[in-house]
């Protein structure tokens, strides 16, 4: 039996936006279901909420769905959690980066940091917190570093 580990994220009402804000980023395919389909809901408010999202790619799930108003269990995205994606190809990740963070913010610039990878903090517009780090494939001194690193 083998274990998975993935993203789950909750949204006060946009989950189909962000998820197809996230899809057309990362690519994949992407599944939604509403209340109405799946628990027959008929409230106006909740009928066309999403109960469940999938964005699946060779390398990223991602798991969504809107909260029920019902259950109040919507907290802001705080620092003890962010989504993080990391791989060797610096193309493909700093175009996440800049793609992620239009209408959002930097929290920390994508930058080569001591250890070698290249490493960035984004909160994107729906208020998700995301790192991106593009790994290294050699290893840095920190001597290395300040010299690779001078202005």
């Amino acid at each position: 039996m083998s274990t998975i580990q993935t993203t789950y994220l909750c949204f006060n009402g946009n989950a189909k936006e962000a998820m197809e804000f996230y899809q057309s980023i990362l690519g994949g395919t992407l599944r939604l279901q509403t209340y109405g389909e799946v628990m027959g809901e008929k409230n106006p408010l909740l009928k066309d909420r999403i109960i469940h999202a999938y964005l699946e790619h060779s390398t990223v799930l991602i798991i969504a769905r809107d909260t029920h108003p019902k259950y109040n269990i919507l907290a802001e995205a705080t620092e003890t959690t962010r989504v993080r994606i990391a791989s060797p190809d610096e193309t493909m990740l700093s175009y996440y980066f800049t793609k992620l963070s239009k209408g959002g913010r930097v929290d920390m610039p994508l930058t080569r940091q001591v250890w070698g990878d290249a490493y960035g903090m984004l909160t994107d517009k729906f208020g998700i917190p995301w790192i991106i780090n593009i790994i290294a494939t050699e290893v840095l001194t920190y001597r290395d570093y300040r010299e690779k690193t001078r202005v």
